[in-house]
């Protein structure tokens, strides 16, 4: 009888491990996030979901390099809770501007960690991404 106690009680805590984190951030202040991880702003309705890192071709630390190399952050984003569909917004080290221009907002990518470095591949889930979504009507 207790093994058949055991098993839903293990199937509970299975489940809501596997639940996708859930931040709060607020309009025009950095949050990060990890890939599967969603940040929502209640004041505005939305909530922006870092999908993945599909591109990173930075230069690593340990080299010097001719480019500096860019990379490419992949977002969804939902507003009210319907879906505004995937973003793609793309960094370059030095290049200032590097946003996602999506229904009235902007979200702009502020920093990507680590840095890379040549003897060493970086996993997805060591990818931390800072971004702040400011306004579009706010930018002057």
């Amino acid at each position: 009888m207790k093994r058949l106690l055991i098993f839903p009680v293990l199937l509970i805590f299975l489940f809501g491990c596997f639940q996708p984190a859930q931040k709060t951030a607020a309009l025009n202040e950095e949050f990060t996030l990890k890939i599967g991880e969603t940040a929502s702003i209640p004041s505005e309705g939305l909530s922006i979901t870092l999908v993945d890192v599909p591109e990173d071709s930075r230069c690593p630390t340990d080299v010097v390099c001719v480019w500096a190399g860019r990379t490419t952050v992949t977002l969804q984003v939902k507003k009210d809770g319907n879906d505004l569909g995937g973003f793609n917004a793309t960094t370059q080290p030095g290049a200032e501007g590097t946003a996602a221009a999506i229904s009235g907002y902007l979200i702009r990518i502020s920093g990507i960690s680590p840095s890379p470095v040549s003897t060493t591949a970086i996993q997805k889930s060591d990818y931390l991404v800072t971004m702040v979504v400011v306004k579009s009507t706010a930018l002057g």
